[in-house]
């Protein structure tokens, strides 16, 4: 996944409202998954 496209979904997130990151991955993958195939299924450990 680009940083671009990490871009536009954190922004796309931020907009929706969503402040849950596992709501919005689950909607995420059920709603933009044709423009964004690569969506991570867990969120991943930062550290």
């Amino acid at each position: 996944m680009s940083n671009s496209e990490l871009v536009c979904l954190a922004v796309a997130q931020a907009l929706l409202g969503f402040t849950s990151e596992a709501r919005w991955l689950r909607f995420a993958r059920t709603t933009l998954s044709p423009m964004f195939p690569y969506l991570p299924h867990v969120l991943e450990d930062p550290c």
